[in-house]
């Protein structure tokens, strides 16, 4: 594991490629809580180890626990690269979630990405009100 970070409540790692099989299970049923009919916590995993996904960990300073996970990929388009949130779950939410946004633009801008992006439910709008919602993903099983 990589540390990106110190915070406050949480020290943020990302996990390499060959650590991630040695964490999985503690992150599992976290990643799980975004689970869908298209993509699942399985599919993540075959990502992540593909690297087509990157994951992030976040694990409070006293325990050592994991207490949140994110996944991150980036999108390099013609005139922007862009970092994209794609599944972020947690516990203790309000205790870390402005912390670790900071951290997410912190290493975007590091990394040369025009934009931060998060997909997710619209409670994500209310706590990031700094951003703009500018499209919806919808989706209709056929």
């Amino acid at each position: 594991m990589h540390l990106v970070k110190k915070g406050n409540t949480l020290d943020y790692y990302i996990v390499l490629k060959d650590d991630v099989d040695k964490i999985w299970n503690q992150v599992k049923n976290l990643i799980a809580r975004c689970d869908e009919d298209i993509l699942n916590s399985n599919d993540i995993l075959k990502y992540i180890k593909n690297e087509d996904y990157i994951l992030w960990i976040g694990k409070e300073k006293k325990s050592n626990t994991i207490i949140m996970t994110a996944v991150i990929e980036i999108h390099e388009y013609p005139r922007h690269r862009i970092c994209h949130v794609s599944f972020m779950a947690g516990n203790n939410m309000k205790d870390w979630i402005y912390e670790s946004k900071e951290m997410l633009e912190e290493w975007s801008k590091k990394h040369n990405c025009h934009y931060l992006e998060i997909s997710g439910r619209k409670g994500w709008k209310k706590m990031f009100t700094d951003y703009k919602e500018k499209y919806i993903v919808i989706s209709k099983k056929l």
